[in-house]
């Protein structure tokens, strides 16, 4: 499970809050598997990501752009290439085995998410007004 600490706070608020949103979403996964509801969450969860990137990568992405952050190009190609494994799952949620393909979302997403905040979003924190 993904714990939010302050190591993963950006420092702008709704940022923030929308990652927070999304580590929700990976542990409510993470929970069904441990307990043997993986199918039932998957559909829940794809939706939520599918939908989650456009909105939240859009606002994050704006925000770059304003405080004029040079990490802007890096973070938008770590979310394009986050969106098209996003579509793909979307694409295969009526696979055969709907089990093992909500363990490769939690597995894919909490690892993206730790790496992708700690190596870009964070960079927000030397701009204030981010």
């Amino acid at each position: 499970m993904i714990e939010w600490t302050e190591a993963l706070s950006t420092g702008n608020a709704q940022i923030d809050n929308d990652h927070r949103q999304l580590i929700g979403c990976i542990n409510e996964l993470g929970n069904g598997l441990l307990n043997g509801e993986g199918q039932a969450r998957l559909v829940t969860a794809v939706n939520f990501l599918a939908k989650y990137a456009q909105m939240h990568f859009a606002r994050e992405e704006a925000c770059m752009v304003r405080v004029k952050c040079p990490y802007h190009d890096a973070n938008c190609e770590a979310h394009r290439l986050f969106a098209a494994r996003i579509q793909n799952w979307v694409d295969r949620v009526s696979d055969n085995d709907p089990t093992a393909l909500a363990l490769e979302i939690y597995l894919g997403s909490a690892d993206w998410l730790r790496q992708h905040i700690l190596n870009i979003d964070c960079k927000l924190r030397r701009f204030p007004a981010g």
